[in-house]
């Protein structure tokens, strides 16, 4: 299968800026990061999104389910490496960048509704394209669902507050405690010569399932229940100190509401999901494990009811099955088994199933005139039209959005796009195609061999407190720079070396004795020649020559580390370093092969458990020696 596109400029776009939502160039910025230009870095990625800081954090990074190393190894830390490289620009704290003065953005005027990730966005690429962009925020404080919707130990607010700053460094305009509404509606905006307007309330009405018990006293819904604990939480530390928590839904928010609920002193979270534990595997990864100790998951379970047994509130559930999709509907149904009902007695519970969007305010600011699919605003998928001329919708107020940051951003600098174009009385659909797979379908499902984290990132997050401090740990500099170093730059490959995945370790792709304008291949395998051999018999490689002595030097030179370290299990490598290195310590291996000492050191020892290897302690060397067992 072709894993390589392009992008509607027609440039071939690496996996991993395919699937982002945004189109953020990893390759490009991790080649930055890995030459220590690191501000050329957060400049790349602000190219296509203006909240680096946040995804650093919260993105779902889909880019890395594309990445080439999957198989192999786990992929580069696309996410990491983007918090490692923001975190330092807010660091240095560069007063250096002047602000846009707003006077000089004389171009028209554009009204965005909302400063969640999507108004953020589009209001920043328009300030860029000239245009004059305000910012209309109902509440006193700006971010969205950003600021108010997740915990400061996933998004310290100081993340937050740097992107933001940044973008009204370019002029943008934001006014708060303004909210679209009867006192301020679309006419109004019009009157006020605002010739284009983007709505981008996101959405904020709880859902519920409507279940007898919903309005006991102790069952709350999650975002309220964030909202409330997310600012002076110190002064509620022992809130639930000893109690047993409740929550209904078992996604990233329904995680949020467990590590909350912990970190004020629950004794067990239990938490109660329709989806099985497969489908919540991304979710449950990112859960520090002396946390998930304290959660108790019920998957595929359905709440029936709740009720109140003395001082106990009872989940009241039962366990559910999964039908095959219908042939007509192609969806599943959902099945009570039998005789599976069970209680689950806690002191308080949180319904976490979600938001939707309230549209009271934004029908009296509209006349009612926009329409709507599903309880979301009708859009053109490609151009986010509604069906009023001039007004724009985008992000989780659409129908169809996948309701997570970067796909919003992606939203947000489509429309600014679109407006720009509708200004200016172009075409809004030429050369513009429809991301299904980014913008308007669910989650990308991560390969089946996907590996979400590096080891030493996992071993630094186990060690972190129970606290409102941000829960993740983070790359220093040297890792950084080794994991920056395993991009294999897939875009700077033609189109067809980069959609072979490494972990067939047939082919090698790179410039070492080619001329410009060609590419050298190395064939390691019979497999990997016939590949080669069909794609000049295709037609689809022009022959050039090599310089084979700079090729084998090159070889020599780096005891094919970096044209094979992609190519084979840690395993191997370890073993064929040794082969070519002889006897070394892990803290050499780890250092020339660049991987974690922990890998190294257990890959060492399986192969002394296989007799490739023999270990020698000597009292001269403060680590042990591995060499090549002898036959």
């Amino acid at each position: 299968s072709i894993r390589s596109e392009y992008t509607d400029e027609g440039v071939i776009c690496s996996p991993c800026c395919t699937n982002c939502p945004a189109g953020v160039n990893a390759q490009s910025y991790i080649s930055s990061i890995r030459a220590g230009n690191y501000q050329k870095a957060v400049d790349i990625i602000r190219e296509n999104n203006p909240l680096p800081s946040v995804c650093g954090r919260i993105c779902t990074h889909e880019c890395e389910f594309g990445c080439t190393l999957i198989g192999e190894d786990h992929p580069v830390a696309i996410k990491e490496l983007k918090k490692f490289v923001t975190e330092w620009e807010i660091k240095k704290q560069d007063t250096s960048q002047k602000s846009v003065n707003r006077k000089s953005l004389n171009g028209p005027k554009i009204a965005i509704i909302g400063s969640g990730p999507a108004g953020l966005t589009a209001a920043y690429y328009l300030a860029k394209m000239g245009y004059s962009p305000t910012i209309f925020e109902k509440s006193d404080q700006i971010g969205g669902m950003l600021r108010f919707g997740v915990p400061q130990f996933r998004l310290p607010n100081y993340v937050l507050d740097h992107d933001i700053e940044m973008i009204r460094k370019e002029g943008v305009e934001i006014k708060t405690n303004t909210p679209l509404g009867p006192d301020l509606t679309i006419e109004d905006l019009k009157n006020q010569d605002y010739e284009a307007i983007f709505i981008a309330t996101g959405q904020y009405k709880p859902k519920t399932l409507h279940l007898k018990g919903e309005d006991l006293p102790g069952v709350h819904v999650a975002i309220n229940f964030l909202i409330d604990r997310k600012y002076r939480y110190w002064e509620k530390k022992d809130e639930f100190k000893g109690k047993r928590i409740g929550v209904i839904g078992g996604g990233p928010v329904a995680v949020d509401v467990a590590q909350t609920a912990i970190r004020l002193g629950a004794k067990e979270v239990h938490l109660v999901d329709i989806a099985s534990e497969e489908d919540l595997e991304l979710v449950l990864k990112e859960i520090p494990d002396n946390e998930f100790e304290l959660m108790n998951y019920h998957f595929m379970t359905s709440t029936e009811k709740i009720t109140k047994q003395n001082d106990d509130l009872i989940l009241n559930c039962y366990k559910i099955e999964w039908s095959e999709p219908g042939e007509t509907t192609g969806r599943k149904s959902l099945n009570k088994v039998e005789n599976s009902n069970y209680k689950i007695p806690v002191d308080e519970i949180v319904i976490a199933i979600g938001q939707t969007v309230d549209f009271s305010l934004i029908d009296d600011a509209t006349d009612d005139q926009l329409e709507k699919k599903r309880n979301k605003l009708a859009i053109n998928e490609i151009t986010f039209e509604t069906n009023v001329p001039g007004v724009f919708a985008g992000g989780d107020i659409v129908s169809n959005s996948k309701a997570v940051a970067i796909a919003a951003i992606g939203h947000g600098k489509e429309v600014a796009i679109s407006i720009d174009r509708y200004l200016k009385g172009e075409d809004l659909m030429k050369d513009r195609q429809k991301k299904v797979k980014t913008f308007f379908s669910g989650l990308r499902e991560p390969p089946k061999d996907y590996s979400q984290k590096p080891e030493s990132l996992e071993e630094a997050t186990e060690e972190l407190s129970w606290d409102f401090e941000e829960i993740e740990a983070m790359f220093n500099e040297d890792m950084a720079l080794r994991e920056a170093r395993r991009c294999l730059s897939c875009n700077h490959f033609c189109s067809h070396c980069q959609d072979f995945p490494a972990i067939y370790s047939d082919l090698t792709a790179g410039e070492v004795g080619s001329k410009p304008g060609f590419t050298t291949v190395v064939a390691w395998t019979e497999h990997g020649k016939k590949l080669v051999d069909k794609a000049v018999n295709d037609g689809l490689f022009e022959i050039g020559d090599v310089d084979f002595d700079e090729l084998k030097k090159a070889i020599d030179l780096k005891s094919r580390r970096d044209l094979l370290s992609f190519e084979k299990t840690p395993r191997q490598k370890v073993l064929d370093f040794i082969q070519l290195q002889g006897p070394s310590t892990i803290r050499e291996i780890s250092h020339a092969l660049s991987l974690d000492t922990k890998k190294v050191r257990y890959e060492c020892l399986r192969l002394v458990q296989k007799y490739k290897l023999e270990m020698e302690v000597n009292e001269n060397v403060d680590e042990p020696i591995f060499k090549i067992k002898k036959e």
